[in-house]
Formats: structure tokens, C-alpha cells, sequence
């Protein structure tokens, strides 16, 4: 069945030209100006307008014997391998054909989010941003951030929301460095933050630990780009704000499992988990044994 569309993904939060009916199993990821949509569809054909939005199609099959992909005046016709994609810049038409079932990662960017992350790195031309179009590509990085966007979604739950914003800039990073008409290379502060800014952040991730950090938050703090706290913040600490967090709840779970009678379900949400098992999954792979066996242990 053919299908046409045009329409924004923020309005529904998830990438509308992919309805629901047509889809065999969906889950996804909204991160502001990015929306992630995993999906599985049988063979069809998509017919998309040109849209508000940025649009990219990573395929996840290990093989797909024909995909016909048209934009810009060009067409690929041919196999699609895993880690292959397209890339459908805003106010372009797109047609897709694909005749075996697809399973993919769909990801949207709002051009307002790229301009917004440009601006944050003092990227160079950041007023005229031009996103290339692409027919058919294989980028590394690209597929190290799909692989970890793939794996958030694939949790039982989804994993701290400050991890998710933090792919996010990183991707919006690399469309910005690698898939733009100007260049737009962000410009890089040297020997990571300074004293008194990495004690205001540390000291708010301590004093904060059972609430919901975000990576917007703590740049905010700082008054620096959610993309430089995070690389600054690593070459203060040696790891990334997130790890730090996870690392400061994990010690804080412990403190309080041995020295107070809370139940593992409200040491969970003391120490800002979103429940028992998110706790205990990452307690597990950081301590060696379950908060329960750890607790038996004292």
C-alpha cells in the first residue's frame, strides 16, 4: 500500500509518515528536538512530503535484497545491508520502497535543535545550516550512536534520561560536523572545567541524587553546551557526567542499605532510581551481586 505524508514529529512523538497500522512492533526514544522510533515493517512504500523535520533511516536487518530510495532528484535502487542508511533533509520529498519486512531505527532531528546545539558550540556558520541529503551510506560513528540508542530502547526500562540527552548532542554533533553544506565544526575549550565550576557540579549531582538530573540542567549551571560538559567534565573526572551520577547513586545505595532498615524499593527512590529493578540492574553490574545478596552480606 502506497503512503504519503508531511507532518511534524513533535506533534504525536513519533515519526508520523510510519503510522501505526503499518507497523508490526514500534518502540522509541524522545530526547527535545530528537525522537528515536525502532520499528518493524512488512514490505511497503512510503511517500513523504517535504516535511518540517530532518529525517534518517539506519537499517538494523542483516540484509535486505532491495530498497529503492528517492530524493533530491537522485534514486538508489538496491541491497541494504545492516548499519546502512539514508539521510532525508527538512523541505525535501522522499520516496522509500522495500520489499522484505524492515527493522530499523528511524531518527528525526527538529532543525531547531540542530541550530539550538550549533549555537550552544559556537559552530561555525551556525546561521545557515544545510543538512545533505544521502541515498546510501555507511558511517562508523553513526553507527556507534544508533547501537547505543538501540540498546536504551531495547531496555525493560528506558535508562537515565540524562544518558539519552547526552547521545542526542552527540549526534546532533556529528550531522553537524560531517553531513552539513558549510562547515560547522564546533570550537573546543582546552584542559577541562575549571576548579570551581567542576565543585558547583559535583556538589549539585551530590546534593541532588534522588531527583531527576538532567544534562540540560547541569549545563545550564555552568552556563556551557550540554556537548562541553561532557567532554570537559571527562577530562576533569575521566568519565562522563552520567557515570559519575550512576557511580555517586550506586555508593549512595550502598550507604544506605547498610546503615538504615529502608526497604530496597525506597532506597531505590532515595537514591533517584525510577524502581527496585533499575536499581538493581546497574547495582548488579557495578557492585558484582544484587542489592538483596549485598544487604544478606553485612
Amino acid at each position: 500500500m502506497d503512503r504519503t505524508t508531511n507532518s511534524s514529529p513533535t506533534q504525536k512523538h513519533h515519526v508520523e509518515c510510519f503510522k501505526d497500522e503499518w507497523i508490526l512492533n514500534r518502540k522509541l526514544i524522545h530526547a527535545g528536538g530528537l525522537i528515536v522510533d525502532h520499528h518493524i515493517e512488512p514490505p511497503d512504500t512510503v511517500e513523504e512530503g517535504a516535511a518540517s523535520y530532518h529525517l534518517i533511516g539506519y537499517g538494523l536487518n542483516d540484509f535486505n535484497p532491495r530498497q529503492i530510495t528517492r530524493m533530491d532528484g537522485k534514486e538508489y535502487d538496491g541491497e541494504m545491508k545492516k548499519g546502512d542508511f539514508w539521510l532525508k533533509p527538512d523541505r525535501t520529498s522522499g520516496f522509500w520502497h522495500w520489499e522484505s519486512t524492515d527493522e530499523c531505527l528511524i531518527f528525526a532531528i527538529e532543525p531547531a535543535f540542530l541550530s539550538k546545539v550549533a549555537i550552544q558550540n559556537d559552530c561555525a556558520n551556525s546561521n545557515k545550516i544545510e543538512i545533505l541529503p544521502v541515498l546510501k551510506s555507511h558511517d562508523p560513528i553513526l553507527d556507534a550512536l544508533a547501537m547505543q540508542f538501540q540498546r536504551e530502547i531495547s531496555r525493560a526500562e528506558l535508562g537515565n534520561q540524562m544518558y539519552v540527552e547526552s547521545l542526542a548532542n552527540q549526534f546532533a554533533i556529528h550531522l553537524l560536523r560531517d553531513y552539513c553544506a558549510f562547515p560547522t565544526t564546533p570550537k573546543g575549550y582546552k584542559g577541562g572545567l575549571a576548579p570551581y565550576k567542576l565543585k558547583q557540579i559535583i556538589n549539585y549531582i551530590n546534593d541532588n541524587l534522588d531527583q531527576r538530573i538532567g544534562l540540560d540542567d547541569m549545563a545550564d549551571l555552568l552556563d556551557l553546551s550540554s556537548y562541553y560538559l561532557c567532554r570537559e567534565f571527562r577530562n576533569s573526572v575521566g568519565v562522563s557526567p552520567y557515570r559519575y551520577l550512576l557511580d555517586r547513586r550506586i555508593e549512595k545505595a550502598k550507604e544506605l542499605i547498610k546503615n538504615t532498615k529502608l526497604s530496597l524499593v525506597d532506597v531505590a527512590y532515595e537514591c533517584g532510581f525510577s524502581s527496585q529493578s533499575h536499581m538493581t540492574q546497574h547495582f548488579r553490574k557495578m557492585v558484582g551481586v544484587t542489592p538483596k545478596v549485598y544487604r544478606n552480606s553485612l
